[in-house]
């Protein structure tokens, strides 16, 4: 194995500030004044108040302008919606059992281990969009998109943990939309050590059509080498 030298560099170190005070003296017998200020002078009497001005005259009033044209008629306040009508609103699942997921090139299909949380009675629905159905499911064990619209916005946080077992594991996550044969694909990251890492990555999709709203979303991850994955949360935030 090659073992690199230490090599010579310049040196930085800085001169010394008194062999730079010694560099510049002054020539022998040279005379050098140095200017000291005098004692202040005595503070001067304060001058007289001057005579102050008479008022001025009031000036005449103006001539009121011409009455403006009526405006045209309001309408009524509607609540903004966008052009496909989804009104916004966010809820989080939290898992309620320990769940573990073997990961692994040989696991799952091609690799993509479905991933889910079980959460029952450990949900915060309390923000719901207007007029929808829960956004989890978890005895289907998918993202519900039944109750919104079509060109809804949906942004998924997932909160999980990853063990690996091998240094320089690769690690991926995906969200899944079975019926309409699309997913969000996102390279986490290759994780260096053997170790437990926590971690939350976002995604964000459209649903683009009434296969995708019907079929709803499925989380998967996946690894490369052997590792062990704990989904902890899913948050859920529709616009």
């Amino acid at each position: 194995m090659s073992i690199s030298k230490s090599m010579d560099f310049p040196s930085s170190k800085k001169t010394n500030y008194a062999k730079l005070a010694q560099q510049v003296q002054q020539p022998e017998n040279a005379v050098s004044y140095i200017p000291v200020p005098g004692p202040p002078g005595p503070k001067g009497d304060p001058g007289s108040a001057g005579v102050r001005g008479d008022k001025g005259d009031r000036g005449e009033k103006g001539e009121p302008g011409p009455k403006g044209e009526p405006g045209k008629n309001g309408k009524d306040g509607k609540t903004y919606l966008p052009v496909y009508g989804q009104d916004v609103g966010w809820a989080r699942y939290v898992n309620s059992k320990d769940l573990m997921f073997k990961l692994g090139a040989d696991e799952g299909e091609d690799g993509w281990v479905t991933v889910f949380v079980e959460a029952s009675k450990t949900k915060n629905e309390d923000f719901l969009p207007r007029d929808t159905g829960s956004l989890y499911n978890s005895e289907a064990r998918k993202i519900m998109l039944k109750s919104l619209k079509v060109g809804s916005q949906v942004t998924v946080t997932y909160t999980f943990s990853v063990e690996t077992f091998s240094n320089n594991t690769e690690l991926w996550i995906r969200t899944c939309l079975p019926a309409s044969d699309k997913a969000i694909s996102t390279l986490v990251g290759t994780l260096k050590y053997q170790f437990e890492y926590e971690m939350s990555i976002v995604q964000k999709f459209y649903i683009e059509s009434e296969q995708s709203r019907s079929g709803g979303a499925i989380p998967q991850i996946r690894t490369d080498l052997n590792a062990i994955a704990k989904l902890h949360s899913i948050e859920i935030s529709v616009a």
